[in-house]
């Protein structure tokens, strides 16, 4: 199972006991554990990262948010509105879980995919250098990244927008 990491996550997010779901609270910043971690970047990564194999995994976001999901490889920088390319090593798609955004999977340039779901799953098959993303409610393929892999991959999860003041989401 992916778990999220507390040392890597935004000081913003509360993680759960278990390490499988986050929430945004903004409050944190005023605490002293917010000036200790990376701050700003809106992101939390998995504790463990792949240099092989397949791996398959289901992240739910809550209402009303929009989220970057996938893989990266662990020297991607990131800031809250950097959105680096997959030749950086950022394999991620946009789950765009906001009420009445239209279609189901739009792209805005060569690198930016969005669904319009609440849940999305991520499958990676190291070997074959596949990065690949699916509706988990009906297992139909949404996109794929081909490339080459080296080095460990960490799975990455990334807040863009939460129109909720508690904005969550889950690996399930």
């Amino acid at each position: 199972a992916v778990l999220l990491d507390q040392y890597t996550a935004d000081p913003r997010f509360s993680l759960s006991r278990d390490g499988s779901s986050i929430r945004w609270d903004r409050s944190t910043e005023d605490g002293p554990l917010f000036w200790k971690k990376k701050s700003d970047t809106w992101s939390v990564w998995g504790r463990e990262g792949f240099t092989g194999g397949r791996k398959y995994w289901v992240v739910a976001a809550s209402p009303n948010t929009v989220w970057s999901v996938g893989l990266a490889r662990q020297d991607v920088i990131l800031g809250h509105w950097k959105r680096p390319p997959p030749s950086d090593g950022y394999w991620t798609i946009m789950l765009w879980n906001v009420k009445d955004a239209g279609q189901q999977l739009r792209t805005m340039g060569p690198f930016i995919i969005m669904v319009q779901l609440s849940k999305v799953g991520v499958y990676l098959d190291y070997e074959e250098g596949r990065v690949s993303f699916y509706n988990p409610e009906n297992s139909s393929h949404l996109h794929t990244f081909k490339t080459t892999l080296t080095g460990r991959l960490f799975p990455i999860f990334k807040l863009w927008v939460g129109a909720i003041r508690k904005a969550t989401l889950s690996v399930v």
